[in-house]
């Protein structure tokens, strides 16, 4: 494929990406974090204090904040939930955007933005490093399937942190293998770099440390690198790797403790004590954070081990979970694969099918021409190969492992909120399966036109699922509007639909709407005068009434377990309406 024709078509589908991502940014309403990220991150840049959303690292919110300095925006630091509060984040957020005379809008669009940006640098990054490695056909594949994800892009416009966690460990890798090929200072440093950024976008980015560690190890110890086969050559080995890698750890503490620093230099330092004090228990012990808030130079970085360990033990503790007609506090073994074979198109399933038979029979055979060598020879002949492929393939392995690493940790968590917890690992199955789509395909054009009709098939449910990409749910899964029936919160309803609730109230000119909404949006402020706030604890009623999918099915676990009406009397009926899939209008009469 020639040259132009290449970079034609990452801009094609970057560009085609970014209309569609910004068209439903613009009419999405706020969803449930961004009450606490937005204005956490103009405060850390405007006061410089990290009194609110303690639990995440700052990065990305502030990446969000930075136009809102600009704007002219008004904020109560009188609020007692700002002032008194040790993270009073909710009521100061839904003060900040919502109810001192600030323009929501202008807020969600300014704040979302770069974010947004930040998506389809990720996209770039991920064509040339992918090409880098694996060649431009399929980099070029992973791309297109990056572009027309519609997980993806249900969540590239929002001020969380799943999208720029899944960037930055994925531009941490590629330094860190950068280091490994050549361990120069340069690219000790700019792995550090990456790896500290990662840190400060999400905790799940610890699990980088290990990564990092058991890379170095086989590095070290395999017989393909420069030195090896004797302890001479092992200490040189062992000398050439460690000290570079020891600079990039304290180059990432660095940068995490001054980024930290930057965000709360200004927080007086009995609030920091009132916010270790106020958290309960979790992995890091309170007194060790505490010792540590009282050294200067190790003050920043001690926020950062309190929101590590308060992030633990909110995995620990678990979340309401709805999942195929079952709700629990704790979590389901089956809720991650339920929710990736349900919200990623067919076209891409079918693709990751074909991938995995094919890695499947290429490894059958292999083994099977193993079998009559003997367990000996086997086994010399298997690890001869695995040092063989860590070196040739260090990338592949890197995310490969990197993959099944997440896995593990996610499926022992016990919070399961949804599909977006796999994001970090999206962008790198897309590759993988890219490599054994375009190698099995090479050349045989039955092949490569069945490959494009599953394409264009991935495209038209791109297209299709439009404006409703967090919401969407492919054709076994029952489609955008059947998606409550299996999971909820945000694999389809974090409050994104409230202004194209607004929308069809009007033209449906309802007076008064009884409404039960699971959202980072504010009814009264969009609906005025036509809302009425509703709770399944009200009991049944009459007249027209909208409920967020996830109180819908949740109310459900509050009736088992604490005996509070649900809403057994909507639940088998059917919606009137059903609004960007996560908003559920019913006219009782």
């Amino acid at each position: 494929m020639k040259k132009k024709l290449v970079y034609f078509l990452v801009f094609t589908f970057l560009i085609i990406n970014f209309l569609f991502s910004f068209a439903t940014m613009r009419g999405d309403s706020g969803v449930v974090d961004e009450v606490a990220h937005i204005p956490a991150g103009y405060t850390y840049l405007k006061f410089h204090d990290y009194r609110l959303n303690p639990e995440h690292p700052p990065l990305l919110k502030m990446i969000a904040g930075l136009p809102l300095i600009s704007l002219n925006l008004k904020f109560d630091k009188n609020l007692p939930d700002w002032k008194d509060l040790p993270n009073g984040q909710w009521e100061t957020g839904w003060s900040f955007i919502y109810r001192i005379g600030n323009n929501p809008d202008q807020i969600l669009f300014w704040s979302r933005l770069p974010l947004l940006l930040l998506f389809l640098l990720f996209g770039v990054c991920l064509f040339f490093v992918t090409k880098h490695y694996c060649g431009k056909t399929i980099a070029l594949f992973s791309l297109f399937l990056f572009s027309f994800s519609p997980t993806l892009t249900g969540h590239n416009h929002y001020v969380t942190t799943d999208i720029g966690v899944a960037f930055f460990i994925f531009l941490a890798i590629f330094f860190f293998l950068n280091y490994l090929k050549k361990p120069n200072l340069k690219n000790a440093i700019f792995s550090g770099i990456f790896l500290g950024l990662a840190q400060l976008s999400k905790f799940s980015a610890i699990l980088l440390f290990p990564l990092f560690l058991f890379l170095l190890t086989l590095k070290i110890f395999s017989p393909k690198s420069k030195f090896h086969s004797t302890w001479d050559n092992f200490k040189k080995s062992f000398s050439l790797y460690t000290p570079g890698f020891i600079l990039s750890l304290l180059v990432c503490f660095i940068l995490i403790d001054a980024t930290y620093a930057l965000a709360m230099f200004k927080m007086p330092s009995e609030k920091l004590k009132e916010l270790i004090d106020w958290t309960q228990p979790g992995i890091i012990p309170k007194s060790f954070i505490l010792f540590l808030a009282e050294i200067p130079l190790l003050k920043y970085f001690s926020e950062y081990l309190l929101g590590f360990s308060m992030v633990f033990s909110r995995v620990q503790g678990g979340n309401t979970t709805f999942l195929l007609g079952e709700v629990t506090n704790q979590s389901f073994f089956w809720y991650f694969p339920v929710a990736f074979v349900t919200k990623e198109t067919l076209g891409f399933l079918v693709l990751l099918l074909l991938a995995l038979v094919l890695g499947f029979w290429k490894n059958a055979f292999y083994l099977a021409g193993l079998i009559k060598k003997g367990f000996k020879k086997i086994f010399q002949i298997l690890v001869k190969n695995f040092w063989n492929y860590f070196e040739k393939n260090l990338f592949l392995f890197s995310i490969l492992t990197f993959i099944l690493l997440y896995l593990l940790v996610t499926f022992r968590g016990n919070l399961n909120i949804g599909i977006r917890h796999l994001i970090p690992i999206i962008p790198m199955i897309y590759i993988l399966v890219a490599l054994e789509i375009i190698i099995w395909s090479k050349n045989k054009w039955p092949r490569i036109a069945f490959i494009c009709a599953l394409s264009l098939w991935i495209v038209g449910s791109y297209m299709l699922a439009y404006p409703s990409y967090l919401a969407y749910f492919n054709e076994a899964g029952g489609g955008i509007n059947n998606g409550y029936k299996i999971l909820t919160d945000s694999n389809l309803d974090w409050g994104q639909d409230l202004k194209r609730l607004t929308k069809w109230v009007d033209e449906n000119k309802i007076a008064t709407l009884k409404v039960d909404y699971f959202g980072g949006g504010e009814p009264e402020y969009y609906l005025k005068e036509k809302y009425q706030r509703w709770t399944s604890r009200f009991g049944p009623t009459k007249g027209w009434i909208a409920v967020s999918a996830t109180y819908l099915q949740n109310s459900r676990w509050y009736h088992l377990t604490l005996g509070e009406p649900d809403y057994d009397w909507l639940r088998s009926r059917k919606p009137d309406a059903i609004i960007g899939g996560s908003i559920l209008v019913y006219n009782v009469k």
